[in-house]
């Protein structure tokens, strides 16, 4: 009988570290990705963090793509979309040449790691019935909620999205699975999905 797993994707953090700079593979299908990473077990749940973002200058039209992207998420049955914030910051930057500072704007993303340790600890623990869970991320902020959750005998797979670009992993579980370009190539969502009122939800151009 297949191991029960839960999938925990840190949204931010495999954005940056996977496909920040490839739009063509942006309409990820997580519930199959991690179904393909996990290929020996029923993915019973994924659970996708992330923050709801800001139009920026020079970034225009990224708030759209992120809630058509979202909507599409809403149509995989075994994902659910676990929200932090985004938060506005002013501060002040020393200028490289010429000495001085500037004032900047600065958007941090809050939540997502501590929600992401909170439900991972909270199904292990209370859900029960979970042989293997899938952490994607590179946040160090795990490490101890991960070793927590291996010391209760569950088997964690990590998985660190900038791996190909050479960033050593920060968290460690029981093993690591690479994530290849060939997973996000066929893994990707149907170009147009149909949620439960029957409204079609069309990829973005910009991500073909």
């Amino acid at each position: 009988m297949p191991r029960r797993a839960i999938a925990y994707i840190d949204g931010f953090n495999f954005y940056n570290g996977s496909v920040k700079d490839q739009p063509s593979l942006k309409w990820l299908d997580f519930q199959k990705l991690c179904e393909a990473l996990l290929r020996t077990c029923n993915v019973a749940h994924v659970r996708y963090y992330t923050a709801k973002v800001f139009d920026v200058p020079g970034r225009t039209g990224q708030r759209r793509r992120q809630e058509v992207y979202l909507r599409a998420l809403g149509t995989l049955p075994k994902v659910e979309v676990v929200f932090g914030q985004f938060k506005r910051r002013t501060k002040r930057v020393p200028l490289a040449a010429g000495g001085g500072s500037a004032t900047v704007q600065t958007f941090e993303e809050k939540g997502s790691d501590v929600n992401l340790a909170t439900d991972l600890l909270w199904d292990v623990l209370h859900v029960g019935d979970v042989d293997v869970v899938l952490v994607v991320s590179n946040d160090f902020d795990l490490q101890r909620p991960i070793e927590r959750v291996m010391s209760l005998g569950v088997e964690v797979v990590t998985l660190n999205p900038h791996r190909h670009h050479k960033q050593r992993p920060s968290i460690n579980g029981s093993r690591s699975v690479n994530l290849r370009r060939w997973h996000l190539e066929r893994c990707q969502l149907p170009p147009t999905v149909v949620d439960h009122r029957g409204r079609e939800i069309r990829r973005p151009d910009e991500w073909r």
